[in-house]
């Protein structure tokens, strides 16, 4: 994982669905942990509470409004590449935070994805698709 990172939280209730900036860093050379924290901005209170590259638990939770929604995740090498995909649960807040039933949301942590500006589409040549027929010597 880049030490750049982005947790992602998708669905279960969230409108709009929104990324939260993590630095990820190892604090020595020798050392096999590594620590997961939000970046600058910190969007609805974002808290990564367990971050373990050892077992591959990532856990934390998140704020919208009153309503405060634990996720956890499991970290995963896929190739060259590592992430963490997991869950929240949002309570609807209706009758109340304790007692209201929860919506499931998805969690990714990963590489924050680059957006490629939209380019026109591209034009066939003329000739395209007027070749000659090929002739059986």
């Amino acid at each position: 994982m880049p030490a750049a990172s982005k947790l992602s939280f998708s669905n279960g209730g969230l409108a709009p669905d929104f990324d939260q900036p993590v630095t990820i860093a190892k604090p020595s050379a020798t050392s096999l942990i590594n620590t997961a924290v939000p970046a600058s901005p910190v969007t609805n209170t974002t808290k990564i509470t367990k971050f373990d590259v050892k077992t591959g638990a990532l856990a934390g939770s998140f704020l919208i409004g009153t309503r405060s929604a634990p996720f956890t995740g499991q970290i995963v090498k896929i190739g060259s590449t590592t992430e963490a995909y997991g869950f929240f649960l949002l309570p609807t807040g209706v009758p109340d935070n304790a007692t209201s039933p929860k919506l499931s949301g998805k969690v990714v942590l990963g590489a924050p994805q680059v957006r490629l500006p939209k380019s026109p589409p591209s034009q066939a040549p003329s000739h395209f698709g007027k070749c000659a027929p090929m002739s059986r010597a």
